[in-house]
Order: structure tokens, then sequence, then C-alpha cells
């Protein structure tokens, strides 16, 4: 007998085996990576090319699958690899970025760009652009305005304007032009003449006030700094001083209890003094008397100087100036050194110049000394009318023997010398002579071996003292057969 639920059974299991064997096998899911994106750099210089400082650069991301959602951007002032921690992130794509130029400290510059996608992926090789920058025009300082204050009173500092150093200041006002496009000034730099070092100073700031400066030459100086760093080629100058020279004057110079009139002075050349200059005896001691004046200040000392000029050489010995002196005259020549005795020093046959200065309470001396040139030995004198043969003298030869000489004289005078203590010399038509005979006191002996022939001589006359002081004449006399 068959069970009553054993042909459903076997169906029921038979539909089962069946939907399995046509069921297929579970697929595995296959994971694709995030792609990292891309970075490009454009509208930037080209690789180690010269730019302009101020720099309109421009980038891009692609990311082939997703979106880039921001950048990273780092500048830097050398080509080496930036640290992550220099960028900073923006979602621009495009900056104006303006670079130091013109310095020799930095002048190459890098930009230096990735891309980040939408899932955090950032380009593991940013892009990347190294150039040069440079500003084709420094910047231009200029001084505005130069005001001096003395006593209250305001007016212009005109350039080398001389001021006291007591009540009195000085305002400067600044200002500068960068000719380059978008060009701007960044900061000034000012200091005083005496300064080692420029200060720096913001744009802002174009003016300076200085005041109780002592004595001394000065000069401001600004320069112009602009937006690249560019700093400016030649400062703007502008020179003053404070305190004024005192004056010094020479009022009087005696030598040996007379006073020597100060004649002929004046900016004559080596050995080119006129007549006019004074002359003095041989070994002769000066007394100079002097007075010095200061408008802002007073007079406390005094200092001298002597040139000697060497009157055979036309060689000038500077010598320096002495110590300080209190007093207002001075017997010259100064006494040899380690001795206070003056009866043995003298001025001796030469040219000379004494320089005498002042100096005011402010240490300042007279920047241009008064000078006295004087000539030391009166120099002697020939004697014309003396003379033989004289200017344009005729001399008949016609009673002469073939060996007769001519005989020439002539004379000298000389306030220091006696004639025996100078010396002679006489050149006819080019050639010396001989000096023969005692020298007189008005004439000497000059003795040519033979007698000039008919026609135009030329006769040289030169005498000169111990002290290498003389005097010289030409002569043209004419010998008639």
């Amino acid at each position: 007998m068959k069970h009553p639920l054993l042909p459903g059974a076997i169906f029921a299991l038979s539909l089962a085996i069946l939907y399995v064997a046509c069921t297929p096998e579970p697929e595995y899911t296959r994971v694709i990576p995030n792609q990292a994106p891309e970075t490009y750099i454009s509208g930037a210089p080209l690789d180690s090319a010269n730019a302009f400082h101020r720099y309109h650069v421009y980038w891009v991301g692609l990311d082939a699958d997703g979106e880039v959602v921001e950048y990273g951007v780092a500048v830097g002032d050398s080509n080496v690899v930036p640290e992550f921690s220099d960028y900073r992130r923006t979602t621009k794509t495009d900056t104006i970025i303006e670079f130091v130029a013109n310095n020799e400290v930095v002048l190459s510059h890098s930009i230096w760009v990735f891309a980040v996608d939408n899932e955090g992926e950032r380009d593991q090789t940013p892009d990347r652009k190294f150039f040069n920058a440079v500003d084709y025009n420094r910047p231009v300082p200029q001084i505005a305005s130069a005001q001096k204050t003395v006593s209250g009173e305001t007016g212009v500092l005109a350039v080398n304007d001389t001021l006291p150093s007591e009540d009195s200041s000085v305002r400067f006002t600044w200002t500068a032009t960068d000719p380059d496009l978008g060009g701007t000034i960044r900061s000034y730099r000012i200091k005083l003449s005496i300064e080692n070092n420029f200060t720096e100073i913001p744009a802002d700031s174009t003016g300076v006030t200085y005041s109780g400066l002592p004595s001394g030459n000065y000069e401001f100086l600004v320069e112009a700094v602009d937006n690249a760093g560019a700093e400016s080629l030649d400062p703007a100058r502008h020179p003053w001083v404070v305190n004024f020279e005192p004056d010094t004057r020479i009022l009087r110079m005696v030598v040996a209890g007379q006073e020597v009139p100060l004649l002929g002075q004046g900016p004559w050349s080596t050995c080119g003094w006129p007549p006019e200059v004074p002359t003095i005896r041989d070994s002769s001691r000066a007394t100079f008397i002097y007075e010095g004046n200061d408008q802002d200040g007073t007079v406390t000392d005094f200092s001298y100087r002597i040139f000697r000029t060497d009157i055979t050489r036309c060689a000038v010995l500077r010598g320096p100036f002495s110590n300080w002196i209190t007093a207002t005259a001075v017997s010259l020549p100064p006494p040899r050194p380690g001795s206070d005795d003056t009866t043995l020093t003298f001025f001796t046959s030469n040219d000379y110049e004494v320089l005498i200065r002042s100096r005011d309470n402010e240490v300042k001396p007279d920047g241009t000394p008064q000078g006295v040139k004087f000539r030391v030995n009166f120099p002697p004198t020939l004697r014309e009318s003396a003379l033989f043969p004289g200017p344009g003298a005729v001399i008949d030869s016609s009673a002469t023997a073939v060996n007769d000489s001519l005989d020439i004289r002539f004379a000298a005078d000389d306030t220091e010398t006696p004639p025996s203590q100078m010396s002679y010399r006489v050149v006819l038509d080019g050639r010396y002579g001989i000096v023969t005979g005692q020298v007189a006191a008005d004439s000497l002996l000059y003795e040519r071996w033979r007698f000039p022939s008919p026609g135009q001589h030329a006769l040289l006359y030169t005498v000169s003292d111990p002290g290498r002081r003389g005097d010289t004449l030409l002569v043209n006399f004419t010998v008639v057969p």
C-alpha cells in the first residue's frame, strides 16, 4: 500500500534538485584604486629664463576619475624641492606674485603647484617653474625739501650752507619714483655721512629733523627700495656745514724793528712772484702779528706753517703746521728741535710763505689760512752804465792787430754783498771766455782770446751772490772794420 504523501514528496525533492542545478555561481566584486590628479602651470616664465619681478601665474589640475578641489602652492628662492609644510592650500587657479629682484643675494626663484582631488589624493609630482626675477627700472629717490632753523627763524638750507652749532636744526623731506609697471616704494633708507650704516624706515616716513649737531661737515643721504626689493643705484644727497670757520688775518710783519709792507700778495706760481713781493735781508728773523675772528664762537689759539722755495730748483718744501699757541704774535723761524734759543735760526736766501690759521672753541680751524709771501736776500744788480761793451755799442776794429783781444768791463751792485764775494760770468756769442784780473769795487776785466770779427755780436753778462740770487743782462753790439 502506497503511503499517501509519497508522490508529493518525491515531486518537491525533484524541484529542489532542479533549482540547485540551474542557479549560477556568485561573482566576486573588483575594486579600482583612485587615480592621483595631474598639475600643469601655465602663464609662467620659461624655465631658467629672466622674467619681470611681478608676474601673474596660472595653473590647472586634471583628474581622470574625479575632480580637483584644491591646490598646494609653494614659492622658493632656489630650485630645491620645498617641504610639504611650505605649501599653502588654495582653491584659486592663479595669483600675482612679487618676487625679489636685482638683488645679489636673492635673484633666482621657483614656483611649485600640486592638485588635490575630491578623495584627498594629491599629485606626487608637482609642476615647477624656475626663473630669474628682474626689475627693469630701479627706484629714484630725491630730496623734496631742505630747511634750516636758526634762532627760531626758518629758511631754505642751500647746498653747502653753513649753520651755527648752537640753536640750529635742519629738516629734510624726500620722495621716490619707480618707473616700472605696478612699481611702488616699499621703504626708504636714510643716514648722515657721519653714520656707518643706513637706517631702513617705512615708505610712509618721508621726513626727518636733526638738531644739536656738533661742529663738522655733514651730508644727508636717502635711498629707496621698491616692491621688488630693488635698491636705488645712487642715494640723493644734500651737504651742509655746522659751525662757521674762524677767519684769520695777518696784520703786520716786522723785521729788525722795521715794518715790512705786505705788498704783491697773490696766488702766484712757484718762482713766478712779481717784483712787488717784499724782500728782507739774508739771515733775518721776522715777527708776525695776527688776529682771528669767529662769527658763531670764539677764537682760542693759532698755528703757523712755513713754505720754503729753493730758488735754484723752484722746489717747494712744505713744512707742517706747528703746535697750537695762544699768542697773537710769533717770531720766526722757530728754534731748532730740542732748543729754545731763537738767536741761531734765520731765514736764509730763498722764497718763503708763512701761513697762519686760527681755531675756534669747537676745535674747528680756519680752512683757508692767510699767508704772507716774501723773499730773503736782496739780489745784485748789473750796473748798465759801467758795462763795456754796453747795449748798442759800436766798436771800431780798424786799429787792432791780429792777436789783439777785447777787454770787457762790467760792474754790479749788491746791498748785502761786496763785489769780491760775488760770482761773474760773461758769454760772448755763446762761448765762454776767461776772467782775469783782481775783482775791484766797480769792475772786472774779462779777456777774450781773439778780437771779435766785424758784424753783430751778443754778450751775456751774469752776476750772482753767495745766496744764489743774481742778475742777467743780454747786450747786442756791433764790430765795424
